[in-house]
C-alpha cells in the first residue's frame, strides 16, 4: 500500500518534545510520505526546501529544550542543596548495624530483608 501524504490534525510536540516530531517526520520521509498539519501550517514537508529547512530548524529548537530542560534540572538540584535537603537515595548506614544483630538473633536473610524492607542483595551487600 502506497501512501502518498499524511494530514496532521493535532500535533503533541509540546508534551512529547520536538525531538519526536523530528523523528515522526523523520519516519515519514524515509517512506516518501509527504507531511502536512492542519494547525501549523509551517510543519509542512511537500516542498522539498522547505522540508530540510524545517528539520534543520525543529533540531535546532529541540537542542535549545534539552538544554532548558537540564539547566532548569540543575537549578532545581542547587536549590535544594541550598535548603539542606538530602538528594538522592536515603542513607543506608544504619543497615550494617541492623543486618548484624538481626543475623546473631537468627533471622535468616530473606525475612531480614523483608524486616528492613530491603531487597536480598542489599542484605548481602551489607553482610
Amino acid at each position: 500500500m502506497h501512501i502518498p501524504f499524511c494530514l496532521c490534525l493535532k500535533n503533541k510536540q509540546r508534551r512529547e518534545g520536538l525531538q519526536k516530531t523530528i523523528y515522526y517526520s523523520q519516519q515519514l520521509d524515509s517512506c516518501s510520505v509527504q507531511f502536512h498539519s492542519y494547525r501549523e501550517e509551517y510543519l509542512n514537508t511537500d516542498n522539498e526546501l522547505v522540508k530540510d529547512i524545517l528539520i534543520s530548524v525543529l533540531a535546532s529548537l529541540a537542542k535549545q529544550e534539552r538544554r532548558r530542560i537540564s539547566e532548569r534540572t540543575k537549578a532545581g538540584l542547587e536549590t535544594a542543596r541550598r535548603k539542606g535537603k538530602q538528594l538522592g537515595a536515603p542513607a543506608k548506614a544504619f543497615l550494617r548495624k541492623d543486618i548484624t544483630k538481626l543475623i546473631t538473633e537468627g533471622y535468616s536473610k530473606k525475612a531480614i530483608a523483608k524486616k528492613l524492607k530491603v531487597s536480598r542483595v542489599t542484605v548481602y551487600k551489607y553482610l
